[in-house]
C-alpha cells in the first residue's frame, strides 16, 4: 500500500524545483528504493470483541454531504458547449479550462501538488496494514 499526499499551496509555487532529474549510473534494486521511505508496520490488536463486533454501521444518507455548486455553473456549461454550435469551425473555442478561467473571477485555490510518501509492504486489506497506516497518516 502506499501514501498519496495532495496540498493546496495558496502562494501558487510546487515548493522545492529543481531543474533536472537526477539520473542514476546502476539500476537500482526495490530494497534501495524503499530505504527509509517505509512506513513501520504496527501491529494491530483489537481490545476486548473481536472482528465486526466493534463495526457500527451508519446509514449512506448520514454519510453524504450535499454538494455546492455555484448556481451559475450549468448555465457555463451549456455556453460553454452552445459554442461550437454557433461559430464557425475555423475559430477556434477554448478549451473547458480557459473558458472558466475567462469567465470566472474572484479568488480560486492555489497550484496543487501531489506527493508520494510512503510505502506499507502489506496488502491493503491486512488490519496490520490499516492501522499502520492510520497512524502514519495521524502523526
Amino acid at each position: 500500500m502506499g501514501v498519496i499526499s495532495v496540498s493546496t499551496f495558496p502562494n501558487g509555487t510546487f515548493g522545492i524545483v529543481s531543474d533536472r532529474v537526477p539520473r542514476t549510473c546502476k539500476r537500482l534494486s526495490a530494497l534501495d528504493i524503499a530505504t527509509c521511505k517505509s512506513v513501520p508496520t504496527v501491529c494491530y490488536r483489537p481490545r476486548d470483541a473481536q472482528g465486526l463486533e466493534t463495526v457500527y454501521m451508519n446509514s449512506l444518507d448520514s454519510l453524504r454531504e450535499p454538494e455546492l455548486k455555484p448556481p451559475s455553473l450549468g448555465k457555463f456549461n451549456v455556453l460553454w458547449q452552445s459554442a461550437r454550435l454557433l461559430t464557425p469551425c475555423t475559430l477556434p473555442r477554448p478549451n473547458w479550462c480557459g473558458y472558466m478561467q475567462t469567465v470566472c473571477h474572484g479568488d480560486h485555490p492555489g497550484v496543487s501538488g501531489v506527493e508520494m510518501l510512503g510505502i506499507i509492504d502489506l496488502s491493503p486489506s491486512v488490519d496490520d496494514c490499516i492501522y499502520s497506516t492510520l497512524l502514519f497518516v495521524m502523526q
